[in-house]
């Protein structure tokens, strides 16, 4: 079995791999639309919460990558989750990734 302990693991997909619905929704009541705050802390909880009961999490915990990043935005097409891993790659020529890359829906589209 390879040695992942050296590893990222760098996600890339939707709802799917952000891991929406493993929590449920928290109150967003103290949102701040429209200012420099765009996302409530109970918001900024409620994703990091997603993302540690994700899949990309479990994968992380089974198979021991020291760390993970997690893309996966709801409503995400295959394009944009192909210029992100361009983007990422291209920023962190150096640092040890493993990719997963979780094809979604080819109708969507980037917009």
């Amino acid at each position: 079995m390879m040695d992942f302990s050296e590893y990222t693991l760098v996600s890339f997909g939707d709802s799917f791999t952000f891991g929406q619905d493993t929590v449920p929704m928290y109150d967003t009541s103290d949102y701040y639309p429209n200012t420099d705050k765009d996302v409530s802390p109970k918001q900024n909880q409620w994703k990091k919460d997603c993302n540690e009961k994700s899949y990309t999490q479990v994968l992380v915990d089974k198979m021991g990558f020291k760390d993970s990043l997690n893309f996966g935005v709801g409503g995400a097409s295959n394009d944009r989750s192909m210029s992100l891993l361009e983007s990422f790659l291209r920023s962190n020529p150096k640092k040890k990734v493993f990719v997963l890359f979780n094809f979604t829906s080819s109708s969507r589209f980037m917009l």
